[in-house]
């Protein structure tokens, strides 16, 4: 049977500095907090946890404003236990 880790990236998006705030919850690794702006940091980051054998199982909006503003989003990863 396969055991499984789980790893966390949560984001939430300033709008009165236009910065996002990054969190990497990640088995073994200490909590790593990051600034980015614009978008870019969300394949930056889930291609780094990919190389490391991590997948994306989930994903989900945290808060929205109105039809497509996003305020917030979580990211869960899994692979297999090591």
């Amino acid at each position: 049977m396969t055991r499984w880790e789980y790893a966390h990236v949560s984001a939430g998006f300033d709008g009165a500095t236009q910065v996002w705030a990054v969190t990497l919850r990640i088995p073994g690794r200490d909590i790593e907090k990051r600034v980015a702006s614009g978008i870019d940091w969300i394949s930056q980051i889930l291609n780094e946890l990919g190389h490391d054998g991590w997948e994306l199982i989930d994903r989900a909006a945290t808060s929205t404003g109105g039809s497509t503003f996003v305020a917030g989003w979580q990211f869960i990863l899994k692979r297999p236990a090591q």
